[in-house]
């Protein structure tokens, strides 16, 4: 069933939502469980997700920012914000994800992010990984756009690709292994 949400929610135990969720306003969902979208979310808002047992994204995100504080799983699951996204824990991808800023915002990844999914960041502003790539499980392939620019401050492993299209920087000495690609 479609859902659509105007203030905060709070819960002791698990949160899904299926079919299209809409954001009336900037929403924080917070859960001693875990928080699922099997659907759509969609709106001009604001979305914070606070989940002691993680967040899982397996449709399409179409919102203003997107901000992660725990562990996340992303299926085949594409999220395209105005502004930024910060992911704060540990990120798996299951399946192929796209993760995009249509304004230049903020792609800001914290944690560990592993495979065997695939992972496509696309900002005209700056792309962070703060933790290792790949560590635990290779992810299939890693790109970046062209415009903006990316950090890594962490190791990267890919079975696949490993292509950074746009400026790199390494903030600390990262060893970058790919099955192929640049």
């Amino acid at each position: 069933a479609d859902t659509t949400l105007h203030d905060d929610i709070n819960t002791t135990g698990a949160q899904t939502y299926g079919g299209t969720l809409t954001l009336a306003g900037d929403v924080r969902l917070t859960s001693a469980g875990s928080i699922g979208f099997t659907g759509s979310v969609t709106g001009p808002h604001a979305l914070t997700l606070v989940a002691a047992g993680g967040t899982n994204f397996g449709g399409a995100v179409s919102i203003a920012s997107l901000d992660v504080l725990r562990a996340a799983s992303l299926g085949n699951a594409t999220i395209t914000t105005s502004g930024a996204q910060h992911w704060r824990g540990a990120l798996g991808l299951i399946g192929n994800a796209t993760l995009t800023s249509t304004g230049g915002g903020l792609l800001r990844f914290d944690g560990a992010i592993d495979g065997p999914g695939s992972l496509i960041a696309n900002t005209a502003g700056a792309t962070e990984f703060g933790g290792a790539i790949g560590a635990t499980q290779a992810l299939a392939t890693l790109t970046t756009d062209a415009a903006g620019s990316t950090t890594l401050a962490g190791n990267v492993r890919t079975s696949g690709a490993l292509t950074v299209n746009d400026a790199l920087t390494l903030a600390r000495n990262a060893t970058l292994t790919a099955g192929s690609g640049t």
